[in-house]
């Protein structure tokens, strides 16, 4: 067996034809989409990962943003609480002060009946007491005695100074 070293090197030159037509138009551009896709798998991944990483920080804004939220709800809750506290204690004071200024009004009309129905009692008293003494002076001593009692109580009255007579003036009509 002889070897043709013409068909030899002719297939080992239509091997390397073949090798640079198949990387020329087959391999080549498939290792270009490949490294395309690759580079846009690479790509997108680092979209998502920039992506991924700005949604954690708007977590983390929201989380905070919702944390200040609620530290202002609570602190305006409390502000709301203190004022009706305060209202309510206001109330309160004013409640106590319409009670006790009702309590001395009260004690006020008391007082001013209390001492209207002692100065009638006394009147009627005093009343029943010269109307009880003139009877039993009349049955005891007759006309002439009242009459008498009578002049010496005006000639006493005629006595007194003016202001003493404005006195009792001003108590009787009491």
């Amino acid at each position: 067996m002889q070897i043709d070293w013409f068909t030899v090197v002719a297939q080992i030159v239509n091997f390397l034809i073949l090798l640079y037509l198949l990387k020329r138009f087959l391999y080549g551009p498939i290792v270009e989409t490949m490294d395309r896709r690759e580079q846009e798998i690479a790509d997108r991944l680092q979209e998502a990962e920039e992506k991924r990483s700005e949604a954690e920080q708007q977590q983390e804004r929201y989380r905070r943003q919702r944390q200040e939220l609620e530290q202002e709800r609570d602190e305006k809750l409390a502000a709301v609480q203190d004022q009706v506290e305060a209202r309510r204690s206001e109330l309160l004071e004013e409640a106590h002060q319409e009670v006790d200024r009702k309590k001395q009004d009260w004690q006020a009309a008391l007082q001013r009946e209390q001492d209207a129905f002692v100065r009638e009692l006394s009147q009627q008293v005093g009343r029943q007491a010269g109307t009880i003494a003139r009877r039993a002076l009349h049955d005891l001593a007759g006309v002439q005695i009242e009459r008498r009692m009578a002049d010496l109580f005006v000639a006493r009255l005629k006595e007194l100074e003016p202001a003493e007579r404005t006195e009792i003036a001003e108590s009787i009509q009491r």
